[in-house]
């Protein structure tokens, strides 16, 4: 297998997958980054790939992401497969020795996350889940002004994140065994993880759901629309809504909002630059590995905790109840 003579000095790349998040948010941030090289693309898409390969002038193309794995010049993977896919291509990546960066949510369901977690947690290379949302400008500057004590301690989290219309190109999406469900494995996976940054130290929960086919599609078995209360450790109560298919007067509407015992904040208050944190994610990523840096994947497991409550909730028409 030819090797691409890179300076050892740079973190060797590898793109497993060729979808539109690895052209709108993978390939131009990582091919951007000074301190990496992307070095091969991988996807059962043949056509997809080579366009791709060919538009970032990607030195190599593999079809199977085992032989992309191999290559002793890549040092990292970005996975962004659909989640089905997942617990596969991390274990075989932890298997040639490679550093993670994998597409949400983690998995399909929580005894896979639980499976991925407990190899991670024993594992000495960098592994990190792709929450962008993290990233986001706005979300950042709400992080600085809650930390800061700007609206004392969290009593209530309002978050919703509504959308006119599926993304029916993927038709991975409309299968819960393919995708690990609807709108909240696609949306409400975000907001947990972001409102769980918020909350240090989080014992126990308790979930209220209810989901909806707002415009069933033929042949889908996930829902549109979610509403789900949360209340972790009998106090903070989370609200989200989150649904793919409402007639809204605009494309999409994000609105994040917080309420304290000495006020409120809301990411619509926020002025500034705006992204889709996608540049500062990849970078935390390789300054994780350059640093070797240690990630703390408490969080991951525990958005994915919730995510199996709420669909639990929504099942059975009950409260679900349980510990961190």
């Amino acid at each position: 297998m030819d090797e691409y003579p890179h300076d050892k000095k740079l973190v060797g790349v590898g793109i497993i997958g060729a979808g539109d998040i690895v052209d709108r948010g993978h390939i131009p941030n990582f091919k951007n980054n000074k301190k990496c090289r992307i070095i091969s693309i991988c996807s059962k898409n043949k056509k997809n790939a080579q366009r791709l390969q060919k538009e970032y002038k990607i030195p190599f193309f593999d079809d199977n992401y085992k032989s992309l794995l191999k290559r002793e010049d890549i040092d990292a993977v970005s996975i962004c497969t659909p989640p089905y896919t997942h617990k596969e291509i991390i274990n075989e990546s932890i298997l040639n020795n490679k550093h993670i960066l994998v597409e949400k949510p983690i998995a399909v369901n929580l005894n896979e996350t639980k499976w991925i977690i407990n190899k991670v947690e024993k594992y000495s290379k960098t592994f990190m889940v792709s929450f962008n949302n993290r990233y986001r400008e706005e979300n950042i500057w709400m992080n600085k002004q809650i930390n800061s004590g700007y609206i004392g301690d969290i009593q209530l989290a309002d978050l919703e994140w509504l959308r006119t219309k599926r993304d029916i190109e993927k038709k991975w999406l409309f299968k819960k065994k393919l995708a690990g469900g609807g709108v909240f494995a696609d949306f409400g996976v975000h907001l947990l993880d972001f409102v769980l940054g918020h909350i240090p130290d989080r014992k126990t929960y308790s979930v209220y759901s209810y989901c909806k086919d707002v415009n069933p599609y033929k042949s889908s078995d996930v829902e549109d629309m979610v509403i789900s209360i949360i209340t972790i450790n009998n106090k903070l109560i989370i609200n989200i809504k989150v649904c793919w298919t409402l007639s809204l007067n605009v494309p999409a509407r994000v609105v994040l909002k917080f309420y304290g015992d000495k006020g409120e904040i809301s990411n619509l208050e926020y002025r500034g630059k705006k992204s889709d944190g996608y540049k500062t994610q990849v970078e935390s990523f390789i300054h994780t590995i350059v640093n070797k840096n240690k990630v703390n994947h408490k969080r991951y497991l525990e958005t994915m905790i919730l995510m199996d409550a709420i669909y639990k909730s929504c099942k059975n028409n009950a409260v679900i109840k349980g510990n961190f």
